[in-house]
């Protein structure tokens, strides 16, 4: 039961105001939720359908919460009889996994503001309070959806240069939206109760070669849902596997698709004695200068290797790898 004033008090003023008392709704009215199909959804929105009892048939009277965000419904079918049914809403967008809670509101229409609240779809004790902070107190979040992962369909160029800070097109799917990140930097998308907000990122872009050795890309570019330009690092291995990352979940290792290969491997690096000696230095920059001449004066833009071409980035190569300080190499010069 619930009081609250209609236009029928209106006329009595402030000094004989009067409420009129109604008896609102169904006070038996009880909503579960039974089962989500599909559990695993795509990055931008997709339809999901909840499998319940207490839903009402009117599509706007239903509002239903995804891991602290809207999902508009779009129909609904409840039986008359045993008021089992199903609706169906529209996902927000996001990346992750264990995505809940999952929370059906169900009102009554008219004047009445009493709602009735259903959550998916665990029998686990209710927690005192949830791990974010953000959301109502749920259970171990072991029913919530979980978005794809990270899919790469084609990385261009396949074969490249070993030289660090070569553009790397990824083309896949199920990169997230870049709208879900505000201006600071802050997700706004769906989120789970086993991360807070602060640990949903961007997708990241990696190279995994030789040994496991994983290296990041210099940058990742986010480009779209099916887009990621990565700013490569050195090649130290002639092959390797570009895997994405996305807040707990990657794209598959290895796929034939994710490979990118290496037309040679920084032979100066495997060559000569790693020593801060002028005879370190001399191997260094003869092998480094063969080996760009032996590609008729490199296939590597100019632009990657900085200003002055091979020289210039062997030199500087050969300084670091020899075990040079920038001081160092200004005062042999």
């Amino acid at each position: 039961m619930e009081d609250f004033c209609r236009g029928c008090c209106s006329p009595y003023g402030p000094q004989q105001a009067q409420c009129c008392r109604v008896l609102s709704g169904n006070f038996g009215k009880i909503v579960r939720l039974y089962e989500v199909y599909p559990r695993v959804i795509d990055t931008v929105s997709q339809p999901i359908t909840i499998y319940g009892h207490g839903f009402d048939n009117n599509a706007r009277l239903n509002k239903v919460n995804v891991g602290g965000k809207s999902c508009p419904v779009l129909n609904v079918d409840v039986s008359t009889v045993t008021l089992d049914g199903n609706l169906t809403c529209l996902a927000p967008s996001g990346f992750g996994k264990d995505i809940m809670p999952i929370i059906i509101s169900v009102g009554e229409g008219g004047f009445s503001t009493r709602v009735v609240e259903g959550l998916c779809c665990s029998e686990a004790p209710i927690a005192e309070e949830n791990l974010n902070g953000e959301l109502p107190p749920q259970g171990t979040g072991k029913d919530g959806v979980t978005y794809r992962p990270p899919e790469v369909y084609v990385v261009d160029p396949r074969v490249r240069s070993f030289v660090e800070g070569q553009s790397v097109t990824i083309t896949g799917r199920y990169f997230g939206v870049p709208t879900l990140f505000d201006e600071n930097g802050v997700y706004t998308g769906a989120i789970g109760l086993a991360l807070p907000r602060s640990e949903y990122t961007p997708p990241e872009a990696k190279l995994v070669m030789r040994q496991k050795d994983v290296v990041d890309c210099l940058s990742t570019q986010h480009i779209s849902d099916s887009s990621l330009v990565c700013n490569a690092p050195e090649m130290t291995a002639l092959n390797a596997s570009i895997v994405i990352v996305a807040t707990g979940l990657h794209s598959k290792l290895w796929a034939e698709s994710s490979i990118i290969y290496a037309d040679q491997l920084p032979g100066f690096k495997y060559e000569c004695p790693v020593e801060k000696t002028g005879r370190c230095y001399d191997c260094c920059e003869a092998s480094c200068h063969q080996q760009f001449e032996m590609q008729g004066g490199s296939d590597v833009l100019d632009v990657d290797l900085e200003f002055g071409g091979y020289h210039a980035f062997c030199s500087k190569e050969c300084w670091s790898f020899c075990g040079y300080s920038e001081v160092d190499a200004i005062a042999r010069h």
